[in-house]
């Protein structure tokens, strides 16, 4: 019988020591094996993150065969092969699907067959040896005994501005897994698009290109590089579209490749999402699918540790409704995200929205296509607390998903004021004068209709920069960190009612804030501080804990009044002219996605 490989089995690394338990979990008991009543026993159990094997979403999406367990391992050991479920009260049902013993001194490949493997949710193996005499396991995988439907050639983008450490790493480990893989070595392509012209072309290999670019941010990389893959000789069908700031395991390049050739005729073309993983937490998952939340967008699963087998089993869930359903959208964020490739994808390109919000606006422009998520296709991303700009949490976030929820969001001529609305008085409330300005730049660059993309990206995002600029101060007081780290932002019975009857009358009265606040002091975390911190004083240090700096924010009435009245004016605007807007963002997105467009956006003169 012929086998086809689908998922290798993935082993911790040195580099994986301390998340080791995404990979395998290790037991010691006493039990009757191995010729003995008692004998010291070894378990090793493969209901991991990295490991198990999602049968049911498998055969789900896929058209497979039968599925086999192969092992090749040399020694005395016993196999049991685990079908996971749960019931509607979440209590997990495992039960034994095949048990098999060897005595193999030689090593060779056994194969175990999973009868009724796609009744389970999960799919996994207990290995277990003796203690006194270890065996020594070659490789494990799980298998079909079908061929794959499609053979598929993919192409690995990831773009870049000056993180050489982060892309050189992944260079090397794409690098030496297709050395030790040579079989793939022809199916996959990496292209590094350097929006900051700083990777050296020596990087450049039969592997890895390296394509200089103008800094169009995140979405002017991943266009370029969606454009390379277009028209590289090479009939690309299939592209992973990752992160530069990650870390990632090559099996997940290949477990996608692998699952995009089984796919059935239905879900040919959907989106293999990746999880995302955090970089200093490593086995605390974030996200592996986004969802519509109010401006923005959130995880459609809370955070969770995977250690815990339930909690891979939850992530892990097939979830149709979610990209079904019109409302909340779901998105595919581009940390990692593989999509299809066709003839008139050149054409079907990123909107040019520099950052923040290209790939959910790819994701609801093709809203009711299949997103499918899979266990062990991740990567590792350092936490966004501190490391996400003004410029880019505020101007482009509220510009771009503006123009994304005019576009795709039914009845938003009815939310989208309250919502710019909250983040704008947060803004004031909490002496953050520069986020204010940007947010109304954002604003009037909205209003901008189909003008607002045919811009110069560096010369914008330079100016930006500059809007965005704060005078900062170095902290070299540790114990002052760790205070304002730790300290916990909860107020009594009385302090509750006290802030409340003040914001009231601030609201109703502002010059009475000229009174009631303070000419004092306090200090507080730059990422999203509570209003209440602010209400009583006229200065504020705000630290970043990750760049160990802070800055001060001053209440200054006279200013805040001009932001106010200019706020209110350009809301005006944007109120009597919503309806014509849209229509104009309607009309311009096919020229804005548009090959012509990007070219002229990316001054790629020589292309056609």
């Amino acid at each position: 019988m012929d086998r086809y490989l689908l998922q290798k089995f993935v082993f911790p690394s040195i580099e994986e020591q301390d998340c080791q338990n995404l990979f395998v979990r290790k037991f010691e008991a006493k039990c009757n094996a191995f010729g003995s009543n008692l004998s010291d026993v070894v378990e090793y159990r493969f209901d991991t993150w990295m490991n198990l094997f999602a049968a049911a979403k498998w055969f789900h999406y896929c058209d497979l065969g039968k599925i086999s367990l192969g092992i090749r391992a040399i020694g005395d050991y016993i196999v049991e092969i685990v079908g996971a479920k749960h019931n509607g009260a979440f209590i997990i049902i495992n039960e034994t699907l095949a048990c098999e013993k060897y005595e193999d001194k030689e090593g060779k490949l056994n194969y175990i067959d999973v009868p009724g493997a796609e009744n389970y949710e999960a799919v996994y193996v207990r290995l277990r040896e003796c203690k006194d005499n270890p065996i020594d396991v070659k490789e494990m995988g799980w298998y079909t005994d079908k061929p794959a439907g499609r053979n598929n050639l993919m192409a690995i983008v990831t773009c870049t501005y000056k993180r050489e450490n982060y892309i050189k790493r992944t260079i090397s480990r794409f690098n030496d897994y297709l050395a030790e893989n040579t079989d793939i070595k022809d199916k996959m392509h990496m292209f590094v698009i350097d929006n900051g012209q700083t990777i050296p072309m020596t990087e450049a290999n039969d592997n890895v290109s390296v394509v200089y670019n103008k800094n169009a941010g995140g979405a002017g990389g991943f266009g370029r590089g969606i454009i390379e893959v277009c028209k590289a000789d090479e009939e690309y069908t299939r592209c992973v579209l990752i992160d530069d700031d990650v870390k990632i395991l090559p099996e997940s390049f290949y477990r996608t490749l692998i699952f995009s050739n089984y796919l059935s005729e239905e879900f040919k073309d959907a989106t293999i999402n990746g999880a995302m993983l955090d970089m200093y937490a490593p086995n605390h998952f974030y996200e592996n699918l986004g969802v519509q939340d109010k401006l923005w967008v959130g995880p459609a699963h809370p955070e969770c540790d995977l250690i815990d087998f339930a909690n891979i089993l939850k992530v892990n869930e097939i979830n149709d409704d979610l990209w079904k359903r019109d409302f909340p959208k779901a998105d595919a964020a581009w940390f990692y995200s593989c999509i299809s490739i066709k003839e008139s994808t050149i054409n079907d390109l990123p909107l040019p929205c520099f950052i923040r919000g290209d790939d959910v606006e790819y994701s609801w422009r093709r809203n009711g296509k299949p997103i499918i998520q899979l266990n062990g296709i991740c990567i590792w991303h350092a936490n966004f607390w501190y490391r996400v700009s003004k410029v880019t949490d505020v101007y482009y976030l509220a510009r771009n998903m503006l123009i994304i929820n005019m576009l795709y969001t039914k009845g938003f001529e009815n939310e989208y004021s309250k919502l710019i609305n909250e983040r704008f008085w947060y803004y004031i409330s909490s002496y953050d004068y520069t986020s204010a300005r940007l947010l109304i730049r954002a604003l009037s660059d909205v209003l901008k209709g189909k003008t607002v993309f045919d811009i110069d990206p560096v010369a914008n995002h330079q100016e930006l920069a500059q809007m965005a600029k704060e005078q900062t101060v170095r902290e070299t007081d540790w114990y002052k960190l760790e205070e304002v780290r730790n300290r916990p932002y909860y107020y009594g019975f009385w302090e509750i009612r006290i802030n409340s009857l003040a914001k009231k009358i601030f609201k109703l009265i502002p010059a009475s804030k000229n009174i009631l606040k303070k000419n004092s002091e306090k200090s507080v975390g730059e990422w999203y501080p509570p209003v209440e911190a602010f209400l009583f004083r006229k200065h504020v240090r705000v630290y970043n804990l990750l760049s160990h700096t802070y800055y001060y924010r001053h209440f200054d009435y006279k200013r805040e009044r001009e932001l106010v009245k200019e706020y209110k004016d350009i809301m005006k605007q944007l109120n009597s002219r919503y309806n014509e807007l849209r229509e104009t963002f309607v009309t311009e997105h096919d020229r804005w996605v548009s090959f012509d467009f990007w070219k002229n956006h990316l001054e790629l003169e020589n292309a056609n």
